[in-house]
Order: C-alpha cells, then structure tokens, then sequence
C-alpha cells in the first residue's frame, strides 16, 4: 500500500509539473503481478465524475488466481473498472467493469445503474480516497487545459 501511495503522489507531481500528454492509459503502479492503470481522463455525467481504472496481471499465477475468484471460463488478462465519484466527491461506486483476454479483445462486460451498485462513502486514506485525488487533480488539469483553448 506504502509503494501505491508513494505512486500515486508521483503521478500527481508528474501531472502537474510536466505538461499534459494525453494517453489512453497512464501507468500509476507496478507491483509485480499487477499493474495498474488510470485513464488519463475524467468525464461528467448528470452531475457525477466517471474515472477508468485498469489492472493487468503480468503472471499466469495471478491470471489463475484471479480467473478462478472470478470463475470465468476464459483466462483474464486485465480487468478494467469505471469509478463513479458522486457530483461532491465524497461518495462512490463501480459502474461497470470489463475483463479482457491476452489479445486486450473484452470478454465480457457488466455495469451498474445505482439502484444495483449504491455510493458508498469515501473512507480517508484508503485505495477509493487515493483514486478520488488522483481523478480530481486530472479533472483540475483537464478544465484548466480546457479553459486555455478558449
């Protein structure tokens, strides 16, 4: 957790000192067996913020483990999953969630209207409360950005 948190501030430092390059996917940690993702962008809908995270696993043990927790019959190569952070980010919820297989093709995909995945709120210092402040400084750089093209 120590190396996500390290992580994290990183990839904000990186945000807000260098300028913008925007990519799909931007690498935010590598544990090994797992690494993760954030999209380098974040949306609005009806008033909440929508925020990608990605997560592929680099071993066959964690691709087991993770097919079998997760009892797919196709081998899961990476799991994406769309964070729905209310309109005061102070709440969230998962949205939708993706699996992909070893060619990056979608195995299958699955979302979640609210009366089926409820906001919870955000407890400080954990992995939700890490990736609300990652989701609000992209937010922050996007408007700016935003703001400059006009």
């Amino acid at each position: 957790m120590k190396q996500l948190i390290t992580a994290a501030i990183a990839f904000l430092a990186l945000f807000i000192s260098a300028p913008l390059v925007k990519a799909d996917w931007v690498k935010l940690a590598d544990e090994g067996d797992v690494t993760l993702y954030t999209d380098s962008e974040v949306t609005r809908e009806n008033g909440n913020y929508l925020f990608w995270i990605k997560a592929e696993f680099n071993t066959p043990e964690k691709r087991k483990e993770t097919t079998e927790t997760l009892s797919s019959e196709q081998t899961i190569y990476s799991m994406s999953y769309l964070t729905v952070f209310d309109s005061n980010w102070n709440k969230s919820r998962i949205g939708a969630v993706s699996y992909g297989g070893e060619s990056g093709d979608i195995i299958e995909t699955s979302t979640y209207d609210e009366s089926e995945m409820e906001f919870q709120y955000i407890t400080p210092g954990s992995m939700e409360d890490i990736l609300r402040k990652i989701a609000k400084a992209i937010y922050a750089i996007d408007q700016v950005s935003d703001e400059e093209e006009k």
